[in-house]
């Protein structure tokens, strides 16, 4: 007698919408979705003295949410996947801060109108602050994650997590630029989409910079938060596990 075939997965990665047809004999099956991360700020400028710019802070991550839907054969789920946010603009000369970076949007799958799954986005990350008189800037304030007590699913077996925040941005000092920071990782991550919902990193502010010399840099953008994804795993035949 033959082994039961393994179980199928769907994985999709690609911002945007998509459609899945449940294959006929299925009638459950076990969701994944990670909401999108969010841009990291940029960092600050400063005036070409002594005292720097700061680092705009990371962005946040995207929340997960993992349960099993029941579902009906030859059914249609539309799968729409979370845009990573944007960086924060760089900020140059003195008084200019970096730019906050953009938030990401939310992972769901939906049948029909119904929202079955929503795994929220990260927010973005506060723009490093700017060299000002006699003061270096301020590090960005840390980009929030997405939100479990925020996120849903209209199934069994769930499981809600937050994603991390970003790390806050650096402070500015004299003669010393604030650097960059990290931005947030999901709480979890399926190897099919290993990068996807982490928040992207706080730019550097402007100012001196030891490595590989002392010289002045100039202040750097935020990085692109990283869309969402949604993997979909089913037995046809069986019940998910």
């Amino acid at each position: 007698m033959s082994a039961a075939p393994g179980p199928s997965t769907q994985a999709f990665t690609t911002s945007g919408e998509n459609s899945f047809t449940v294959p006929r004999g299925v009638t459950e099956i076990r969701v994944m979705a990670l909401g999108a991360g969010a841009g990291g700020g940029g960092g600050g400028g400063n005036n070409d003295g002594p005292l720097t710019g700061a680092g705009g802070a990371g962005g946040g991550a995207g929340a997960t949410v993992s349960c099993v839907l029941a579902v009906e054969g030859g059914s249609t789920l539309t799968v729409n996947i979370g845009r990573g946010g944007t960086g924060g603009s760089a900020g140059r000369g003195k008084g200019n801060a970096g730019g906050y970076g953009g938030d990401g949007t939310g992972s769901t799958v939906r049948a029909g109108n119904e929202s079955l799954v929503g795994a929220m986005p990260g927010e973005g990350g506060g723009g490093g602050g700017a060299s000002w008189w006699r003061e270096s800037g301020t590090g960005g304030e840390a980009g929030k994650p997405g939100k479990a007590e925020a996120s849903w699913c209209k199934g069994t077996d769930l499981v809600l997590t937050s994603g991390q925040w970003g790390e806050r941005g650096k402070d500015g000092h004299k003669h010393l630029r604030g650097g960059v920071s990290w931005g947030g990782a999901p709480a979890q991550s399926p190897r099919q989409c290993t990068w996807a919902g982490r928040g992207g990193t706080g730019g550097a502010g402007q100012g001196n910079d030891p490595n590989p010399h002392p010289h002045q840099a100039f202040s750097t953008k935020g990085g692109a938060g990283n869309d969402g994804c949604v993997v979909l795993t089913y037995n046809q035949g069986a019940a998910a596990s």
